[in-house]
């Protein structure tokens, strides 16, 4: 009767743990919600280490109302390199100047960037399905009523798991050793911050320290990005400087092509390891 008794009490606050669980189109709904809204300018160091040095180049950022974005890289004031480099993003497209001129290409699957600044729920949603963290079916299901119950949707690749001592909605499938690597997500529960996010690859980005900023922005100070393979893990950190609002411009031509400023081109770096390292950043993740 008592191992009845008990069955009964674990199969009821697994069902309530279910159904606390709000649906995945809701927490990316939040998530987009966390982008904030108009222009912003954020600005960050990008550390990178080698066996043999380090580097600190500086990012600044400029996104758009509408989700265009465009990023300008130069070296901290000390440093005697010459990385210089501009990119604009705009419609899945990423462009920059070249000595051989202009030069676009898809944003790859890896620009992590865009998950902060993406502010519809639909097109969030769909970069997690084309990342297969979560089914394209997830988008559209309902919460049904039978009687005075509310049904929730089956959505067994939205669970509650813990990172960092918190607790976060978990996307993707569940892993059944140590070994695997399926691509995942981890949204911090209330608060709907993007905690870690798993490619495909295995590179991972943690991000940590959210801070508020204007209009509704939620942003982290930290972040890692973490890729490669066992004995040949390479990580660059970023740490955020400066947030700030800015009035919106129409037509802004600043995140057009044709409103590229230079040529891109990273040179001038002594260690052989580091010029490879900045080269696969800004191509991979950029």
């Amino acid at each position: 009767m008592k191992n009845l008794l008990l069955s009964a009490v674990l199969i009821s606050l697994s069902t309530f743990a279910q159904a606390a669980i709000p649906r995945a189109s809701f927490i990316v709904g939040k998530l987009a919600g966390n982008a904030g809204s108009g222009t912003y300018t954020i600005e960050q160091d990008v550390h990178f280490s080698t066996q043999n040095s380090q580097l600190t180049l500086k990012e600044q950022w400029l996104i758009s109302t509408d989700g265009q974005m465009r990023l300008t890289v130069r070296p901290a004031r000390d440093a005697a390199d010459q990385v210089r480099i501009q990119f604009v993003y705009a419609n899945g497209q990423k462009s920059s100047l070249t000595q051989r001129g202009k030069t676009s290409g898809a944003q790859g699957e890896e620009f992590a960037e865009k998950f902060f600044h993406t502010r519809s729920r639909d097109v969030l949603f769909s970069m997690f399905s084309n990342l297969k963290i979560l089914p394209a079916a997830y988008r559209d299901s309902k919460v049904t009523r039978s009687g005075k119950e509310f049904v929730y949707p089956a959505e067994p690749l939205n669970r509650l798991t813990r990172i960092a001592g918190s607790i976060a909605y978990t996307f993707g499938q569940p892993a059944e050793s140590e070994n695997d690597m399926h691509p995942m997500a981890w949204i911090e529960q209330d608060v709907f911050h993007l905690r870690k996010l798993r490619f495909p690859s295995g590179t991972t980005m943690t991000a940590d320290r959210y801070g508020s900023y204007a209009r509704d922005l939620a942003f982290p100070k930290m972040r890692q990005i973490v890729w490669g393979d066992r004995g040949n893990t390479k990580a660059v950190t970023i740490q955020v400087s400066k947030v700030s609002g800015l009035p919106t411009v129409k037509n802004d031509k600043r995140f057009q092509a044709a409103g590229l400023e230079f040529n891109s081109q990273i040179a001038g770096l002594t260690d052989p390891e580091m010029q490879k390292l900045v080269e696969e950043f800004y191509g991979r993740f950029r």
